[in-house]
């Protein structure tokens, strides 16, 4: 049985507890191991439904947190990596970006390329959105980029789309974090990316959706109108909040920190969005979700075969486009964190 509440009148919603990272499970009272088809129906909601503005929404809360405007920060950064790798490979470049959404992380990536190398690119866009993939097609034309593809599935779906070895470069920003299990989209994209290729993630990391501890004393830090009913039905569909999780520390207690302020943001700008009467079901967003620790990417990329410790992963930290592998974005938080597997 998967434990559920009622989460309608909450600063915002949960969504399902099989979004969580699968290792993650058991703490919610789940069996790790089970239930990956429902897992990916849970997102579907979000990530096939969601609406052309949600990313807009995203880094509106962002700044609302007092953050600033993360999605752009990570898409800037993941650009600068892509940007080196392409420069630095000769001829043509097959781009896949995996989540593409509306097409903003592929435009930042060729306003970061020099003429010659703009010249080489070739970009195929990956969602499970049509709306958003018009949105991109809209935004790449726009921006005079015409050397594109368009590619209605998701991360999942990526082998039964694409030949063996058809990218030189995958890259995915924010958007491979949306499954319970990873192995299936970090082996399909493994898949498709050539010998001598890389993978290149920019994503959110933190561990506050490990454990409902973590998340219990969160929504017990706001307040709502039917807040004692509610976290009343909190711990009573998930009991296990009342065991402590792991101590979480430095930067990686700051990721934590981050990522409640986001939420909190998030919720002042959707009780704006209702009140105005301009917010829709498909605008939500659910605070479950399969962000993790970046070792956990770490761990993923080794096992679906990338290296990520080559000749050029060293020479992207030596001339300080990256300064480690993974690359740390924020000074004093490892929430934002870029990765790059090469395939051997």
């Amino acid at each position: 049985m998967i434990p559920e509440m009622d989460d309608r009148h909450l600063p915002f919603r949960l969504g399902s507890v099989l979004r969580v990272p699968s290792y993650a499970y058991p703490a919610w009272g789940l069996a790790e191991g089970n239930y990956h088809r429902e897992s990916e129906q849970a997102y579907d909601v979000e990530f096939v439904e969601g609406s052309p503005r949600w990313m807009q929404y995203v880094s509106d809360a962002s700044v609302r947190a007092g953050l600033g405007d993360f999605p752009q920060r990570l898409r800037a950064e993941n650009a600068r990596v892509v940007a080196s790798l392409i420069q630095e490979t000769a001829g043509l470049v097959t781009i896949l970006d995996v989540g593409a959404g509306a097409g903003h992380s592929a435009r930042e990536i060729h306003r970061a390329l020099d003429g010659n190398a703009r010249d080489r690119a070739r970009y195929t866009l990956l969602d499970g959105a049509r709306h958003r993939l018009d949105a991109a097609e809209a935004l790449l034309q726009e921006e005079g980029i015409t050397d594109y593809a368009i590619e209605l599935a998701n991360d999942t779906q990526i082998a039964e789309r694409f030949e063996e070895g058809a990218f030189a470069v995958a890259t995915s920003v924010a958007g491979v974090h949306a499954h319970a299990y990873l192995e299936p989209t970090f082996s399909q994209v493994a898949y498709v990316v050539r010998p001598g290729g890389f993978f290149v993630t920019a994503d959110w990391h933190n561990s506050m959706w490990e454990h409902p501890r973590r998340v219990y004393q969160f929504l017990m830090g706001l307040e709502w109108d039917t807040k004692k009913q509610d976290m009343d039905a909190f711990r009573r569909a998930f009991p296990r909040y009342a065991r402590e999780p792991g101590q979480t520390l430095g930067h990686d207690e700051n990721a934590n920190e981050m990522i409640r302020r986001f939420w909190t943001g998030w919720a002042e700008v959707r009780r704006e969005a209702v009140a105005a009467h301009g917010f829709r079901k498909a605008d939500e967003m659910y605070l479950l979700e399969g962000h993790r620790p970046v070792e956990r990417y770490l761990q993923e990329m080794e096992q679906a075969g990338f290296q990520l410790d080559t000749i050029a992963t060293r020479r992207l930290v030596r001339d300080q486009v990256m300064n480690g592998n993974p690359h740390q974005v924020l000074p004093d938080s490892r929430l934002l964190m870029v990765t790059v597997g090469q395939k051997p």
